[in-house]
């Protein structure tokens, strides 16, 4: 026990987005949640889309995990099915986009189903999967994941306890000097957590989220994604069903497909920071050329809570100034 002292952060508590969730465990990253779920199925194999981040097979492959590959088709749905008792089968909630109605048909349908909410932080569980959640995609915290599903829980007393103060300051330093100019910081805890074991999340990430106004974070996120829609969906060679939204989907970012090789450069020349999902499949062998096109041209528009429709319509004009 300690008393006295010098004051700590005055963070809000009781507001933890999946409080009082039964079968849930809290890890340090996604990659983790996704082998711990695969543990908890008695699987020692997986199938893993070819468009996803080299850091989850990476991770099996550290583990000694046997790692197949599939395909995912125009709707960002797989383009396979799942019948083997010891393979785990990974689905990817794309863009936090994916009709429910698809998700819990392919949870019917396959076996050992694992689904990676990574880009879904909102998405409610599906009864008879895993399911995969990373917080840090959606709000500022330094690390951490939910694990939810049958017995989520079990294995956890496995792992130690993460820490991630050392390497949190680049969230603070941010408020006061921006982004650039600490994002060597926010690299160096993004190392921390790909080098990570399987670990429980550290007590600073589930106090950050514990203080958190999860409703504005999802008002926000829709708004935005609306009024993206609203002057991006003329341009975006996307199918549009994967646009589309019954209005409980809360999506990480508006998903644009433009083939114009100059649009990556542009946004970076005008401190639009929009990343490249996966910059490796390009020249990799096993993806689709589909797959391949996706990573050279798909730009993930930025609408998150921290903006509105200023910065959107700031994209759009970059946007517009590459057409041709």
């Amino acid at each position: 026990m300690e008393v006295g002292g010098y004051r700590e952060l005055d963070l809000r508590q009781g507001y933890e987005y999946y409080r009082g969730t039964k079968d849930i465990a809290r890890l340090n990253a996604g990659r983790c949640g996704i082998y711990h779920a695969l543990r908890i199925m008695g699987c020692n194999r997986i199938l893993i889309p070819c468009y996803e981040c080299s850091t989850v097979w990476r991770f099996m492959d550290r583990k000694k995990v046997e790692v197949s590959f599939y395909h995912i088709d125009e709707k960002f749905l797989p383009a396979v099915q799942n019948h083997d008792e010891s393979t785990a089968f990974l689905v990817v909630n794309y863009f936090g986009l994916m009709k429910r109605d698809d998700i819990e048909r392919i949870t019917e349908n396959n076996r050992n189903v694992i689904i990676d909410n990574t880009q879904a932080f909102f998405e409610e569980p599906v009864a008879g999967a895993y399911n995969v959640y990373s917080p840090r995609k959606f709000v500022g915290v330094p690390d951490g994941c939910y694990v939810i599903g049958k017995s989520a829980e079990y294995l956890c007393g496995d792992y130690e306890q993460d820490s991630s103060a050392d390497t949190a300051l680049f969230l603070l330093s941010r408020i006061e000097s921006g982004g650039n100019r600490n994002y060597p910081a926010y690299l160096e805890n993004e190392d921390r957590v790909d080098n990570s074991n399987v670990m429980k999340m550290s007590l600073l990430t589930q106090r950050l989220l514990d203080n958190i106004d999860y409703e504005s974070v999802k008002d926000k996120r829709r708004k935005n994604y609306r009024y993206a829609r609203s002057i991006f969906d003329e341009i975006n060679d996307i199918d549009k069903y994967v646009l589309e939204s019954d209005g409980t989907s809360v999506p990480m970012v508006y998903p644009l497909i433009i083939e114009n090789k100059e649009l990556r450069r542009a946004f970076k020349g005008n401190n639009i920071f929009v990343g490249q999902w996966w910059k490796y499949i390009v020249d990799w062998d096993k993806p689709s050329e589909w797959e391949k096109y996706l990573s050279e041209y798909l730009f993930p528009v930025q609408i998150d809570q921290r903006y509105g429709t200023k910065e959107i319509d700031y994209e759009r004009r970059v946007v517009g100034g590459c057409d041709g």
